[in-house]
This record gives structure tokens, C-alpha cells and sequence, in this order.
């Protein structure tokens, strides 16, 4: 993922994401008349980046634009879980009369825990942007370790309080949530599989594998190549794992369902790259059309050993597997692989069934 820019009043603060505008806190007061007035500023623009790289982002909004604010993504501060360290870097502009000098303090809190409380940073004279020397790889504020780390131990929603005391010229602060994502999967391009690649299922229900790059918020998921509304659903990537879906079921079964899919990244917004995978739906169980016993020589319930020979039949996925049961049917006997002939106990009935590709098991039948 690429840096992004904001303009803002005239000067464009670069970053990797889009910033948060903070609202000065700080009001003008006047001291005795002798020594001269001082003068409290106010910081009138406050703007928050976070570095280094994709895994995590400020995201805000400048209400002067409108279009802005219509596709904007929701003010929070959004990080990928795992991670480690993370740089902040601030900008802010103060109205605080030309020579007023001062430093910095920030301040950093997740889920009510210090992050930070390191020195002070050193600011410009007023009525000029402060900090901007600091919107360098390594500027700002360095978090590292914990709460950091406690906080992307796991995905979920927290909150992030920061602030920035620059004294006389003046205070700003920000809170907001705290969105830890899900990380982009190691083993996996950025795309969908339906049941993990599978080629038939049993079920309309379905799982859907996705990989992606970078902060990963929320996708489109849809049972039609346009992306009619009533065949799509926006779903926000909160959990780890696989996404719920329902696939059409069709009266014509051998034709393939297909899943269309959408991708949304945190400051980049909705891509216009469309994944997309298909899976036959197999709802037709298999059959056995015969199952006879055979033996070392006559066919008899004395014999030590004896073959069970099984013929089945499948319209779609094939026959992939079976149970032989012995005494009577048991859903948990072995499964093992298809095969044509078994060896079997030399006495008692046995019950055979078998299951195709898409996981349909037949009905039971016993060897004659």
C-alpha cells in the first residue's frame, strides 16, 4: 500500500492514511499588567499520522469537506493484530502570537493503559505549523512493547486516548476507538476459496477463505456478478477465520455456484478488483446398487475371512469413500476410501454405505 496526502488549509500533510482533525482546547487568558500579558494559544489544527507501514492507521475526517466526510472511513485508529511497535507522529498549527515559543508533551492511552511517557518534543514559535520536522520516518513518538502489544494481542475494539500539551501555545486531544483487524494470512494471495477450495459441497451454507494485503475493514460478497442488492451483503472483517455465506441453490444442480467479492482497505477504500470462486452444489446422495459376500471357498458365516464386493453408483461427485459396519449399522465406524472389494469378519451381517465427493452419504445395505 502506497502513502496517501490530505490537504488542509492550504498545505498538504503527507502519511500513509488519511488524518484526524483535533480541536484545540486551549483558551486565551491575560496575566497582571505589569509584567506584560501572556498569552495562552490555541492549537486551531491538529493532525495525527501513524508510521511506519501498513499494518496500522489513523483515520479522520475534515469537515469543511463533504465529500470527505461522505466516504470517509469512520474515525478510529486501526492496527493489525500481532503488531509490535508503532510510530505516531503529530502536526498541529496554533494561533498563539508570532515568537511564542514552547515544547510538546504527548500523551498516549489504550484501554485506559499508558503507552507513553517519554519527553517532551520540541515546537515551533506560534502562528506556525508545529512538529513538522517530526513528519519524518523517525519522528514522532516510538510505542513499542506493552500495552501496546497486550492490546494487538487479539482482534476486537478498544480506545485510544492521546493528547498533545504544548503549554502556551496551546492543547489538543483526541479519543477514539481503538480497531484491532485481523492479519493478512501468511499462506494466502489476495483472493477467495469456497470451503477452503473444495469442488462440491452438500450444503447452500458455506465457508469463505479470504487473503488479502494491508488493513483489511470489510468486504462485499455477492451471489451475482453485478452486485445486485438483494444478492449482496456487506460484512465487516471483525473475527479471524472464514466468512458465513449461502449460496444460491439452483433447480439445475450441475451448474457451478459462483461467489463474487469485494475488498475494502482502511484509507484506500473500496478496490474495483473483483475476486471471484465457484463450487458444484451435490445435494443427490449416492446409492449402492449391490453389496454380495464372497468367502475362501463356499460363501459361509464359518469362514475366518470373507470379501465384500460393493458396487455403487454417484450423478455428480463421484464415490469417494465408505463405512463397513459389522453385527449392525454404526455411524461411527471407520471411514476409509472407496474400494471395490473389502475383507470382512468370516460371521455376522455386515452393513456397508458409502459417501460421494460432495459428502452425501447412500443408505445403509447389508451384504447378501
Amino acid at each position: 500500500m502506497k502513502s496517501m496526502g490530505m490537504t488542509a488549509v492550504g498545505r498538504t500533510v503527507v502519511g500513509l492514511s488519511a488524518v484526524l482533525l483535533a480541536v484545540g482546547s486551549g483558551l486565551p487568558t491575560a496575566a497582571a499588567a505589569d509584567p506584560a500579558p501572556v498569552y495562552t494559544g490555541t492549537i486551531t489544527e491538529a493532525y495525527l499520522d501513524a508510521q511506519p507501514d501498513q499494518t496500522l492507521a489513523v483515520i479522520g475526517t475534515l469537515p469543511t469537506n463533504p465529500a470527505a466526510a461522505k466516504n470517509a472511513d469512520p474515525i478510529g485508529w486501526y492496527m493489525a493484530k500481532g503488531l509490535q511497535s508503532a510510530r505516531l507522529v503529530w502536526a498541529a498549527k496554533t494561533n498563539a502570537p508570532f515568537g511564542t515559543s514552547g515544547s510538546c508533551q504527548p500523551s498516549v492511552s489504550l484501554d485506559g493503559q499508558e503507552a507513553y511517557s517519554g519527553p517532551a518534543l520540541p515546537a515551533g514559535a506560534g502562528g506556525e505549523w508545529l512538529l513538522m520536522p517530526l513528519y519524518l520516518p523517525n519522528g514522532g513518538t516510538l510505542l513499542e512493547g506493552p500495552p501496546l502489544s497486550d492490546v494487538t494481542s487479539k482482534v476486537g475494539v478498544g480506545r485510544a486516548d492521546l493528547a498533545l500539551d504544548c503549554g502556551a501555545l496551546g492543547t489538543a486531544t483526541w479519543s477514539m476507538p481503538l480497531v484491532v483487524l485481523p492479519s493478512a494470512p501468511d499462506d494466502r494471495e489476495p483472493g477467495v476459496s469456497i470451503d477452503d477450495g473444495a469442488d462440491f459441497t452438500n450444503s447452500t451454507k458455506v465457508k469463505l477463505h479470504l487473503g488479502w494485503d494491508g488493513l483489511l475493514d470489510k468486504v462485499k460478497v455477492s451471489n451475482d456478478g453485478g452486485f445486485a442488492p438483494s444478492r449482496t451483503k456487506e460484512i465487516k472483517v471483525r473475527k479471524e477465520g472464514p466468512l458465513d455465506w449461502t449460496v444460491i441453490e439452483l433447480a439445475a444442480e450441475r451448474i457451478p455456484r459462483t461467489v463474487y467479492v469485494k475488498f475494502h482497505y482502511i484509507a484506500y477504500g473500496w478496490q474495483k478488483q473483483t475476486y471471484t470462486d465457484d463450487i458444484i452444489l451435490d445435494t443427490v446422495k449416492p446409492e449402492v446398487v449391490s453389496a454380495s459376500m464372497g468367502g475362501s471357498g463356499a460363501a459361509t458365516l464359518s469362514a475366518s475371512q470373507r470379501t465384500l464386493r460393493v458396487r455403487a453408483k454417484d450423478n455428480k461427485s463421484g464415490i469417494a469413500s465408505m463405512q463397513v459396519s459389522s453385527g449392525k449399522p454404526k455411524k461411527k465406524a471407520k471411514v476409509v476410501k472407496f474400494r471395490k472389494a473389502v475383507k470382512v469378519p468370516g460371521a455376522g451381517p455386515v452393513f456397508v454405505r458409502v459417501r460421494d465427493g460432495a459428502g452425501n452419504w447412500s443408505r445403509w445395505r447389508v451384504a447378501g
